[in-house]
């Protein structure tokens, strides 16, 4: 008996542990959250104060300074929580900011952007080739067996084809959906399409006036070559 009220009060013990754990991991992500709510508030607020008083430059020139030490955070600190495919489109976007503003990259981060692998071309590169002209020969320094194929309408629309049959049923609980994007992504060491649906209901009948809701996507990632797909959704 005297066995069993032990093992009772250990119990005890331990939850109460446990439970007291959970209580103070949970303050700890929400002051964290916290901070970086009200920091990200900030730097919108004092932004949209310099944009009113009609200086641009000032704003650039900040978000410029900041991007070097933001870049060495998230590829030290937040790396490790982020998948492969998030941390390479943020890279990417932060690569074309310096090639198509022709600023020199800082030497801090030039490591990181180069060690990235390149970037799959995005559809709207895609809608304006013309018809018939071969793709642009990759760059020299670009690594063979990471490059990306070269995108041909009839591997888009065979893509297109295919997630429109795998999602069916997913798409069906939503109503009517819109295809609003078809992109090749670097997955699993290999360039899949990724092709995005989402419902009618959520988009303005305006594109240039109203606002897009929120969530709804239904993602699916196709391989043409082996016509596999998988289904994912928006939140």
């Amino acid at each position: 008996m005297k066995s069993l009220r032990r093992a009772l009060k250990i119990l005890g013990l331990v939850g109460c542990g446990a439970l007291i754990g959970a209580v103070v991991c949970g303050m700890m992500w929400h002051k964290t959250m916290s901070s970086i709510s009200s920091t990200a508030l900030l730097e919108i607020a004092v932004d949209a104060r310099l944009l009113q008083q009609g200086q641009a430059d000032l704003v650039l020139e900040r978000k410029a300074s900041a991007l070097p030490r933001l870049v060495q955070q998230l590829d030290s600190v937040d790396r490790r929580y982020l998948s492969e495919e998030t941390y390479n489109i943020t890279l990417w976007v932060v690569q074309r900011y310096y090639e198509e503003c022709d600023t020199e990259v800082p030497a801090a981060i030039k490591p990181i952007l180069d060690a990235l692998p390149p970037e799959p071309p995005r559809i709207c590169e895609l809608k304006r080739q013309p018809q018939g002209k071969e793709p642009e020969t990759p760059e020299p320094d670009v690594v063979p067996s990471k490059a990306a194929p070269e995108p041909q309408t009839s591997d888009l629309d065979k893509a297109v084809s295919i997630a429109i049959a795998k999602s069916a049923d997913a798409r069906k609980p939503g109503g009517e959906f819109k295809l609003i994007g078809a992109q090749q992504i670097f997955l699993d060491g290999k360039y899949v399409w990724r092709i995005t649906f989402k419902p009618v209901r959520l988009l303005p009948d305006d594109p240039s006036t109203g606002e897009i809701g929120a969530g709804g996507e239904v993602f699916v990632n196709v391989d043409i070559k082996t016509e596999e797909a998988i289904v994912l959704y928006g939140e």
